[in-house]
This record gives C-alpha cells, sequence and structure tokens, in this order.
C-alpha cells in the first residue's frame, strides 16, 4: 500500500510540474496575444496576427542583455534567409523589452536592419509568457504559437 501511493504522490507530482511550466513557460499551441506596434522607423504592424497566411518570429531581448546582443547576429541571418523563401513566408521582428531611446542607441551601433518594436505594454511581456530574454517565438497566421525557445542563440554572424 506504501509502494502505491508512493508511485501515485510522484506521478501527481510529475502532472502538477507540467501543469505549472503549461500556464507559466512558452510552448508550441500557446495562442498569443495581438497587438499593434511601431518599429522604431515608423511603420505600424500587428504582432500576433497576419492579414496573410505569413508566419512572424518574434525575438524578445533587451538592449542590455549580452546573450541579447550576441544573438541578434542570428536573428538577422534568420531574416535574410527568409526573405527569399515564398512558402510558407515568415516576417521577423525584433521585440525590445526595454526603452525605445536604449533600443535605438543599439541598433544604430550594430546596424541592424530588422524591424525593431519597442514593448508597447510591458503586460504583453507575460501575455506571451517571456519571463527571460532572449526569447524566440514562431507563430502562426492566427497567433499561435508554432515553436517558442528560450536563450542565447548561435549561427549568425556576431553583431556585437
Amino acid at each position: 500500500m506504501v509502494v502505491v501511493l508512493a508511485i501515485q504522490s510522484h506521478n501527481l507530482k510529475l502532472r502538477n510540474q507540467d501543469l505549472i511550466r503549461r500556464f507559466t513557460e512558452p510552448h508550441p499551441g500557446l495562442l498569443v496575444p495581438s497587438f499593434q506596434a511601431h518599429t522604431l522607423d515608423g511603420d505600424t504592424v500587428t504582432v500576433g496576427e497576419s492579414s496573410t497566411d505569413d508566419r512572424q518570429v518574434l525575438f524578445f531581448f533587451s538592449s542590455t542583455c549580452a546573450y541579447c546582443v550576441k544573438s541578434l547576429g542570428a536573428v538577422a541571418a534568420l531574416d535574410s534567409t527568409l526573405a527569399t523563401q515564398t512558402n510558407p513566408r515568415a516576417r521577423v521582428y525584433a521585440i525590445a523589452v526595454d526603452s525605445a531611446a536604449s533600443a535605438r542607441r543599439l541598433v544604430d551601433r550594430i546596424g541592424l536592419r530588422v524591424p525593431v518594436i519597442p514593448l508597447p505594454v510591458h503586460r504583453l511581456a507575460l501575455l506571451y509568457r517571456v519571463r527571460i530574454v532572449p526569447q524566440l517565438f514562431v507563430l502562426d497566421s492566427g497567433g499561435r504559437t508554432v515553436y517558442a525557445r528560450g536563450g542565447e542563440l548561435d549561427g549568425g554572424p556576431g553583431l556585437d
């Protein structure tokens, strides 16, 4: 009887950890809210949904995070690669979780050509479940998460 209770307790603990993870971390299938914002260049974009079948790649970063700055090279390389593809198409946006002024200084310093969006409301980071930066999302046209990954990205030229 004790062994059965121990096994059940262990299984409940694992199930509870999985539920906590699904409610606090981004994961495939997560429906994120859409919002309108302005890029640093003044263009208006809708993040989280698309009027076409395009996917969106969102890279949440902070201009004071060394891992984020280093990862921007991979984001720029991804943007260049995706710009040549037609099916499925994808738009890449870098979303700054700090001030627009800090993001602008970083973009000017490193020459980043990816559209950068200062996060208009910090509550959106919580709704996207961004608890750490850097954080990468791939969204389908309806705003559902296809892929989510936290941590430094490799594979692009260094921009720092």
